[in-house]
């Protein structure tokens, strides 16, 4: 994950000279508060005029460079974050769509959002202390080897056993923050999944049963979050004391070298913000590590997303040709749940088909086989003389139609749901309007293609999400469309109206299926097909 940091080189490098400037200043600047008490041991004024003058462009200095260094670490963060979601948004877009099914999608926001926040907290902050514990750590020991190389040996030997100690306390704290980790994202796919099952929940009065359910999760999740604050807590104040109780040793030691006279008074002073930059960073590197090691699991999972090839189709190179299609003993279940079972059929080029079967029978299965969403299915399609797995996934979208069962409007305008982003005259726009009866509504509309389609269409019904839909698929003008029960919510009129109109179509082969079919409109079909029969 690293390479998200450093992927911009010049920000990468700038931040790096802020670091030493900031680490040098901060350092040096525990000679000038030494000359300072020197100035007030000795009387002498003057000097200490001059000392203070140095002191607050000192002052001045480090305190720019550590903003500059802040706000240049913050954007390499944000950069970094900016990256690794795209990056991970991409491969979750890219998957099968068995696999990315085989989620649950408040999974994914959670990994994207919730996740990546904690990951943040515990990997990307922590990476960029690294360079600044150990340079600061560096200019210490120097400064010190310079001044009184036994205090060295002191600030080492209390710095080691203070990060043995706290090491061996941050395994707690390790613990509580993987198992609050954990409860974040279980509580995450919980209230995701009542609110996709809110009409169940209303319709069945379940208030009080998933209110409980919630409760349950979220109980679980503010006592992790509680038990990792604690851990913090006492983390934190078992370094607050240990910090303290180094402080005042290794000062008390410098105070005896100064009174033996191996350096002035002044010097005691210097110690004490020395040894704090000697065991500070001893004791954050310990810290460091236990955060690095909290992250471990998010890293992992991450890593799995990136490398996973599940968005790697097969290479194709068979163009998508339009002809017949063929299907010869075609089977796809998905573990207990139905699919389609040996299935044969055969569509002609150019005619129109109406596929019927009970609930579970597999016809949405078959029409996702035909459209490539599904590609795991036993026995042989063939579209022409091309098995339908070797064809170019992008060639077979260009050729083919979908009009699924559910039909998801964007949270955009009706343009750009019908257009799905790519660009269409007003008239092919207008055409697709008045093939699928939405003419009168657009009109109605006072902001017309530019009205904005609220989260799940909730601003329309049922019908006119299915015919926005619908236009959608015939806007493509494909040569092959399938449709998933278009009519499931429309009236009788509008019914047929579109079954009508898609008959009209020439030069099309169109594949739709149905639960049941007003027996008028089934005899207008070239062909009705029965599945699970």
């Amino acid at each position: 994950m690293y390479r998200y940091i450093i992927k911009n080189k010049g920000l990468y490098l700038g931040y790096a000279i802020l670091l030493v400037i900031s680490s040098t200043m901060s350092i040096f600047f525990a000679f000038v508060l030494s000359e300072i008490i020197n100035c007030a041991a000795e009387g002498n004024l003057q000097r200490l005029v001059r000392v203070l003058v140095v002191g607050i462009v000192f002052l001045l200095v480090t305190v720019f460079s550590e903003y500059f260094y802040g706000i240049t670490k913050n954007k390499l963060i944000r950069s970094a974050r900016q990256d690794l979601k795209h990056d991970l948004f991409d491969k979750i877009l890219h998957k099968r769509v068995p696999d990315f099914e085989s989620r649950n999608t408040g999974d994914y926001m959670n990994d994207l959002q919730n996740n990546l926040n904690m990951y943040e907290d515990l990997y990307f902050n922590n990476i960029l202390q690294i360079p600044m514990i150990a340079f600061s750590f560096l200019v210490a020991v120097i400064t010190c080897i310079y001044i009184k190389p036994l205090m060295l040996l002191l600030i080492l030997v209390i710095g080691v056993f203070t990060a043995v100690f706290v090491k061996h306390d941050g395994k707690r704290l390790e613990r509580s923050t993987g198992g609050y980790a954990e409860q974040s994202a279980s509580y995450s796919g919980e209230i995701k999944d009542d609110f996709r099952g809110y009409r169940i929940i209303s319709s069945y009065i379940l208030y009080d049963e998933i209110i409980r359910r919630h409760n349950q999760a979220n109980e679980k999740l503010e006592k992790a979050k509680e038990i990792n604050g604690n851990d913090k807590t006492a983390f934190l104040c078992l370094n607050e004391l240990i910090g303290l109780t180094s402080t005042v040793i290794i000062m008390a030691f410098a105070a005896y070298f100064a009174i033996k006279g191996s350096f002035n008074v002044g010097m005691v002073i210097a110690f004490g913000q020395i040894s704090g930059k000697i065991i500070s960073p001893i004791m954050t590197a310990s810290d460091t590590w236990i955060r690095f090691r909290s992250s471990k699991k998010l890293t992992e999972k991450y890593m799995a997303i990136l490398q996973s090839k599940e968005g790697d189709h097969p290479k194709r190179e068979k163009q998508a040709v339009y002809g017949d299609i063929r299907l010869t003993d075609v089977s796809l279940t998905f573990g207990e749940k139905k699919g389609v079972s040996h299935f044969s059929a055969v569509f002609e080029k150019g005619k129109k088909y109406l596929v019927v079967g009970e609930s579970g029978s597999g016809k949405s299965t078959l029409l996702n086989i035909l459209s490539g969403l599904y590609d795991g299915y036993e026995g042989e399609v063939m579209l022409e003389d091309e098995n339908l797995k070797q064809v170019e996934r992008s060639s077979l979208s260009n050729l083919v139609s979908l009009a699924s069962q559910e039909a998801f409007l964007f949270n955009d305008t009706i343009r750009n749901n019908i257009t799905l982003f790519r660009d269409y005259s007003d008239e092919q726009v207008h055409n697709v309007l008045r093939q699928c009866g939405l003419e009168n509504l657009i009109r109605e509309l006072p902001d017309g293609l530019d009205t904005l389609v609220s989260e799940n269409g909730s601003n329309f019904s049922g019908g006119e999400k299915q015919r926005i839909n619908l236009a959608r698929a015939f806007i493509r003008d494909s040569k092959i469309l399938l449709l998933d029960e278009v009519s499931a919510n429309l009236d009788a009129g509008t019914t047929d109206f579109i079954e009508k109109t898609v008959l009209a179509l020439e030069g099309k082969t169109v594949i739709s299926v149905a639960h049941k079919m007003p027996e008028k409109l089934a005899e207008l079909y070239d062909e009705v097909i029965r599945v699970g029969a």
